[in-house]
């Protein structure tokens, strides 16, 4: 498993923990780098994260122009 699965597992382990035990509903996911990045994983393509409604996205890289 590479370190980004291991990382969007994680999310999915804590998160069903937290819908699961306490009952929590999942709004809101603040990434920072590589965290947007696992972030955005696990909301495309896990049942909790598609219904979270808001993604904040923090430091993350859109464009970087090579000199």
């Amino acid at each position: 498993m590479d370190a980004l699965t291991e990382d969007v597992e994680d999310i999915r382990v804590v998160s069903e923990h937290l819908a699961t035990h306490y009952g929590y509903h999942i709004a809101l996911i603040v990434g920072h780098s590589r965290g947007s990045v696992t972030a955005m994983r696990w909301l495309c393509t896990s049942d909790l994260g598609k219904h979270v409604r808001g993604f904040v996205n923090v430091s993350g890289r859109y464009r970087m122009e090579v000199r």
